[in-house]
């Protein structure tokens, strides 16, 4: 059943994301910003983010304009 619900704020706006799915019941391993299945691939994720490979070219320089 879906409710819902009215959010009010004094002056600003309010966006919410709301996301869902089924579990994949696989092991998880989280450090940081970064969730893998293994340590083993925590580790290699850490050496793609420092040298830049696998899309990770242009993360040292990426910022948010969320605020």
């Amino acid at each position: 059943m879906m409710q819902i619900r009215s959010i009010h704020t004094m002056d600003e706006d309010a966006h919410f994301v709301l996301i869902a799915g089924e579990p994949l019941k696989e092991p998880i391993v989280q450090h940081g910003p970064f969730v893998m299945n293994t340590k083993d691939e925590i580790y290699k994720t850490f050496v793609d983010y420092q040298f830049g490979p696998n899309g990770l070219e242009r993360a040292r320089n990426w910022y948010s304009i969320i605020a």
